[in-house]
């Protein structure tokens, strides 16, 4: 069963991928065209991962991994060819060498390890899906499939594709296709309550891909969808690293970005831009009188993720331990922090909130 409906609902259930053999075939050559702004060590990523993980299942959420649902469809030997015939289609490889290999493999998780690494090195191969919300998310009780602006990424979005369609913990409506016209991604889509929806217009996210989302989660029963402009710069890829909730009337934001920001109310009737500020904005949609925008004036912390907090309860984030300045104004604010180490997953570019999906929030 699906359910997630706000950021900051205490977390029960969260989709993780943790970091494998892709993460080694990332060298000199390719890093940077496949997003790292630095090569990790695969070793040292996945210490942190299970870190990650740990922190999560000690405050009573239950971690499923990507990997391990992907393994429990492909046990189904049609479902397993089809994986196979979609993915090679998805990479634009039509080599019969390669669907030989493939279906010659009769360990799942083999399986699904090569098509993440990339074929022995034959194709790209995909680091980025430890980001786990941006390919696709859920929302309320159902699943957005994004058609990702950077291609290198868009077969990461074949992994939902057919969660949803075969595993049963999946199931649900779906708002969005890769086949829809206009880009969007996971880390730029926030859900601030059952009525409304905040989705970033950024780097990765157009405003085609952003209203059409809007208007199929409308037709859905959410009442708003909040469309916020966003500089379209690396350092503000996604929604997700420059604004998050962390509380019920907490916010943490890039103060850079405020004077900037543009936002666009869309509803069932009407889209209308807005002159309104953006904590005036929230608090009409969301019914709350004092909103609390805490601003992270540090443009290296920002860089370093400090704005992407991954909320599991009210008032209760973990957190990057690199941004001391931002983690000591979380304190300040009474907000309670779990700190995550940060030296190698940090160098994809994300933080605790890209790198889960939620899948039950209370």
């Amino acid at each position: 069963m699906l359910n997630v409906y706000s950021e900051t609902g205490k977390l029960k259930k969260v989709l993780l991928h943790r970091p494998g053999r892709e993460l080694s075939v990332l060298d000199t050559s390719n890093f940077k065209d496949d997003l790292f702004d630095e090569i990790p060590d695969p070793e040292g990523a996945v210490k942190e991962h299970d870190i990650f993980a740990d922190i999560l299942r000690n405050n009573g959420v239950e971690v499923v991994y990507l990997e391990d649902m992907m393994e429990e469809i492909l046990r189904n030997k049609d479902v397993r060819d089809s994986f196979i015939k979609d993915y090679l289609k998805q990479a634009d490889c039509s080599d019969e060498r390669f669907y030989r290999e493939l279906s010659a493999l009769t360990d799942e998780r083999k399986l699904i390890d090569e098509t993440m690494s990339g074929l022995n090195g034959h194709l790209q191969p995909l680091p980025n899906l430890y980001f786990s919300r941006d390919a696709f998310t859920i929302i309320g009780d159902g699943i957005a499939l994004y058609n990702m602006n950077s291609r290198i990424r868009r077969r990461e979005v074949i992994y939902g594709d057919y969660l949803n369609r075969y595993h049963p913990a999946m199931k649900g409506p779906r708002f969005y296709e890769t086949s829809f016209e206009g880009n969007i991604e996971g880390g730029d889509v926030e859900i601030l309550s059952s009525e409304c929806i905040v989705i970033g217009v950024s780097e990765r996210t157009g405003y085609k891909g952003a209203e059409l989302l809007a208007h199929n989660l409308i037709s859905h029963g959410f009442r708003y969808v909040l469309l916020m402009k966003i500089p379209s710069q690396r350092s503000c890829m996604h929604l997700d690293t420059v604004f998050t909730r962390i509380d019920h009337r907490k916010f943490v934001i890039y103060e850079k970005i405020l004077k900037t920001v543009r936002l666009r109310l869309i509803s069932a009737d009407r889209s209308e831009d807005l002159s309104e500020g953006l904590e005036a904005v929230l608090a009409k949609l969301l019914h709350i009188e004092d909103i609390t925008l805490l601003k992270c004036d540090d443009e290296t912390e920002q860089w370093n993720d400090a704005c992407n907090a991954l909320c599991i309860e009210p008032n209760r984030i973990i957190v990057y331990d690199i941004n001391e300045k931002m983690n000591s104004q979380y304190l300040k604010a009474g907000i309670e922090i779990i700190k995550l180490p940060s030296k190698e997953l940090l160098k994809g570019r994300g933080g605790a909130h890209c790198m889960s999906m939620p899948l039950y929030r209370e």
